[in-house]
């Protein structure tokens, strides 16, 4: 049974906080229009948004609508098929997620006058699977952003990736996951840009989806600005220097 397309032009919901959408390929969904709608009319009250939606094409109407939310604290998107202009899009949207004032003052205020913004991200089997997306432009940080999930992220390249994770300077916690045709983050300059500070508060690492080597993980263990609370990884990528660092390191692990 399709859900009525009056349903997605409901407004002035004002404690609506949560908008959980699944599409069922035989029952059909709502045209991105609709949604777009439905989420920019309840763009002061939204706190978490998740889609899991196969869109042939993510629409940028969602994309600019995500971006008008005030409170948005969580957002996650489950087979979402994205050009690289969505893309783009879409991580200025996040960006811009709480840049309105109490004051209506407009993007341009002041730190302090500022809501807050995105602080969780989940991306799962997103992206584009039958072409190359180069995220080569300038594109503004994340600033708040705290805890990441990425599973599958079609098309992207490694030096994408990586860009991507250079926009999150205040991760806490981060998530990784690839399948088997994906290509594999380029170690060395990950770990670099852990050395160099980039994500000083991250606690919680998640990369049992890459085939890191062992001098890969101790390194990551020997120079994270802050102690690992939580560590994941594949068995395969474990061996002494990891399992030294691990055991020397004068820091708390409640989770191995």
């Amino acid at each position: 049974m399709c859900i009525p397309s009056e349903y997605f032009q409901l407004a002035n919901l004002s404690r609506l906080h949560s908008i959980h959408v699944e599409y069922d390929p035989r029952a059909g969904g709502p045209a991105p229009p609709l949604l777009a709608n439905l989420i920019e009319n309840h763009s002061s009250s939204l706190v978490n948004i998740r889609i899991n939606y196969q869109f042939t094409s993510f629409d940028l109407s969602i994309v600019k609508a995500i971006g008008t939310c005030q409170h948005l604290k969580s957002l996650s998107l489950n087979r979402v098929r994205l050009s690289l202009e969505e893309l783009t899009g879409l991580l200025v949207a996040c960006a811009n997620v709480g840049q309105g004032t109490r004051e209506e003052v407009g993007t341009d205020a002041t730190p302090e006058h500022r809501i807050g913004g995105l602080t969780t991200l989940c991306l799962e089997e997103f992206g584009s699977p039958r072409s190359e997306l180069d995220l080569s432009h300038t594109l503004p940080p994340l600033s708040h952003l705290e805890h990441l999930r990425v599973v599958m992220m079609l098309g992207l390249s490694c030096d994408s990736k990586l860009r991507m994770l250079a926009l999150c300077p205040n991760l806490k916690s981060l998530s990784w996951g690839r399948n088997i045709y994906e290509r594999q983050l380029p170690a060395y300059q990950w770990a670099e840009h852990q050395e160099s500070g980039m994500w000083p508060l991250l606690t919680s690492l998640d990369v049992s989806g890459e085939e890191f080597r062992d001098e890969i993980l101790s390194r990551f263990i020997n120079n994270s600005p802050s102690p690992f609370e939580r560590l994941l990884t594949k068995g395969t990528g474990f061996g002494l220097l990891t399992y030294n660092s691990v055991i020397s390191a004068e820091r708390h692990y409640n989770h191995i």
